[in-house]
Formats: structure tokens, sequence, C-alpha cells
């Protein structure tokens, strides 16, 4: 079995030298696993900074060493840094696995330990085989947590067994009922190269971060034809931050040079943003421009065309200039764009928008897109007094 490689962020407080030899066991224990260590490298205030938060977003695991502060009076108990309790509160809201590493004497808050894996160390000159045995089973026990049935299955290579020849996103965004909601038809052809005996995924999330439990999309998956006929058996998982994510299971088993077309309809409001929040961060930024509403595909499969098409009512207010074709790679979020990739969807004119019959259309189209990134289209929401003015005015259009 392949190890699964992911990211976690590292937790600690920074300037003492007394804690040199214990981070750097836990940075060559995480290198062991297959984990990339990521932190703010500075001393940072009470409150974790920004550049903490987006670290955190695309980080699966936080692993926190909380070492002696300042100690109590009148007690031989010692309080530990301020910024990584924040830190810890911050990936439990996020619900992130944790690892917690507490120095022995610091003193705890009850609820700490039940957020995750806990562990009492002691912090010497000379690291004991018992601190080294604490700290791998803990990173072991955090990262296994942290693994989603996506990770795995990439790392595996269940995806070789099988290509996607065409993948054709629409997405819509419609009134219903005096409501506006994101509509998605999204059909691909899978082409298997051998037997294939692990579930198809499928699946549909926001990119963007939701403040509460809102409801997952509604769903459904179809066949529209296939070399065989197969029995479909759709085993649907909620997934926070309103997403959904889907197993598709078939009898018989798809084997070499069968094929498969199928069709995902999703409906939901909150796939997309509507409006600007200005309290929400960009979802990414492309040529000096922060962007807060994309949507398209993270290719988890190797793909030999990719079509997204994005249709607004005309009388949705946003500016027309800005909207760009995006390619990023991807984790649990967005993380780095590729603007040489950007620079050459430009360069052959694969991205067109175009206003007709009273809709705003944009397309990307793209042949042999890069494996395990996405692609889609970007663009910036109103403000809601500017949303709901356009809205309210929208049938004199």
């Amino acid at each position: 079995m392949h190890s699964v490689n992911l990211t976690a962020f590292f937790s600690h407080k920074f300037n003492d030298t007394r804690l040199n030899d214990i981070i750097e066991l836990i940075k060559g224990t995480c290198t062991a696993l297959d984990i990339n260590l990521v932190n703010v490298n500075h001393a940072s205030p009470d409150v974790p900074p920004k550049e903490a938060l987006n670290l955190m977003k695309n980080s699966k695991l936080l692993i926190a060493l909380c070492t002696r502060e300042k100690k109590f009076d009148g007690d031989d108990t010692y309080s530990f840094s301020s910024a990584v309790h924040h830190e810890i509160t911050m990936a439990f809201e996020k619900q992130m696995s944790i690892v917690i590493f507490a120095e022995d004497g610091v003193k705890i808050d009850g609820f700490l330990p039940s957020m995750g894996t806990f562990e009492r160390i002691e912090i010497t000159d000379n690291i004991n085989i018992e601190t080294v045995s604490k700290i791998v089973k803990g990173i072991h026990i955090g990262k296994t947590r942290s693994i989603s049935p996506h990770d795995l299955e990439i790392s595996q290579g269940g995806t070789s067994s099988f290509y996607v020849d065409y993948a054709v996103m629409e997405v819509r965004l419609v009134e219903l009922e005096g409501n506006m909601e994101w509509q998605y038809i999204i059909e691909k052809c899978f082409c298997f190269k051998e037997k294939f005996d692990l579930p198809l995924r499928c699946g549909s999330w926001p990119v963007h971060e939701i403040d509460g439990e809102l409801s997952m999309p509604q769903a459904n998956i179809s066949i529209t034809d296939s070399s065989v006929e197969f029995v479909m058996e759709v085993e649907e998982r909620e997934l926070k931050n309103a997403g959904i994510d889907i197993h598709l299971n078939f009898t018989p088993l798809p084997q070499k040079d069968d094929y498969l077309k199928t069709r995902e309809v999703y409906r939901s409001p909150f796939l997309v943003p509507l409006i600007k929040n200005n309290d929400d961060n960009a979802v990414l930024r492309v040529n000096d421009i922060d962007y807060h509403a994309t949507d398209g595909f993270c290719l988890i499969t190797h793909n030999n065309k990719v079509t997204i098409k994005v249709i607004l009512p005309s009388w949705y207010p946003i500016n027309y200039e800005q909207i760009t074709p995006v390619v990023a790679t991807f984790s649990s979020g967005l993380d780095y764009v590729v603007n040489r990739e950007i620079e050459r969807i430009e360069r052959e004119c694969l991205f067109e928008k175009k206003s007709f019959n009273d809709e705003l259309t944009m397309i990307l189209e793209i042949e042999n897109p890069f494996y395990q990134h996405y692609y889609g289209i970007a663009w910036n929401p109103p403000d809601e007094n500017i949303y709901l003015e356009a809205f309210e005015n929208r049938k004199n259009k």
C-alpha cells in the first residue's frame, strides 16, 4: 500500500532553544510518515495572524506542542502559549484532526484532551525512548484519522484503472419561486482499462467557506449509456460545508474495454456565493485580483477533454471584465494558481464569454488538462445592496 501524503499545521512556541530537539523530532517523524508540515515560521501575537488562518485552511491535521510558558503562583504548574491555545480551538472548530503533546507540568484546560489524540511528554536535554514512542504513535494516529476515502483512493492508484474521455459541466443560476439557486448538469464518459472493483466517486461542494450548518445539495445520478447493462447503487454522504460525496457501485463490475456514461444533476443555493461578504477571504488571486467566487472541476482522474459552462442571468450584476479562467492545484482547498496554464488558455482562445438572449455565458474547453488540478471560471459576486437592487429591477430588463 502506498503512503498517503497530507499537510499538517504545526503549532508551537517560537524562540525557545530548549525546544529545538523536540521540534526536530516531530519534524523528522512527519517527514518519515509523509506529512508536510506548515506554520508561520515566526513568533505571533496572542490571536493567530491571517497567515496562520490561511495555512490552516489547506491542512487536514493540527499538531500542537504545548510547552511551559509562565509558572502559576503557589503551584508547580505552568501556562502555555495562548497563540497555540487559539490555534487548537480554531482547528477544533474546523473539524480538523488534532494531536496535542503537552509538556509535563503544563496545565491543560479540561476540554483540550478530548479534542483529539493527547499525550504528556517530558522535555529534557536527552530525549528518552518513551517520548519518542509517544510522538511517533500520536502523529501516526492523527494522520490515520485525517485520511479521507478520497485521499486513499488516489494514493492507491484506483483512478489508474480508468480515464474520463470527456466531462461536461453546465452551471446555471436560476430563479425558483422567488429564490435563486445553482443548478448543475454534469455528463461524463468513463472508459475502463482493466477490471474496476472500487466505487466511482462524484459529488459537489463549495470551494468557499460557509458559516453554520446548511443542507447538502439535492442530487440525482443516472446512467445514460454503457457497454453492458449495469445496475447502479448510489450511496450519498453529507459533507460539512454544504457538500455531498457520492459513491457509485456497479453490478456487474466494469471490465477492461467497458465504458459508462453518466449524468449528474445537483441543486443548491449554497454552492457558489450569490453576494460578496466583506468578511470572507478570497478563494484565489489571479493577475493581482482577489476572487470570491469560482466553479469548475477538481480533476482526480485523467481526462481527455473538459468543458465548463457557467450561465448567469443578464441582470445579475458582476464585473464582466474581471471574469477569468483559472487553473490551480488543490488539497482541501485551492492552493496555488498555475499562471502558465491560464496564459495558454488565453493565448489559444480556449475561454470565451458572451452575452446573448438575456444571459451571460462563460465557456472553458480544455483538451488533456493537467491531472489533479482544478480547472474553472472565477468572478466576483456583487455587494448585497447592489444585488438586491438588481434583483428587484430584474423584470424591467
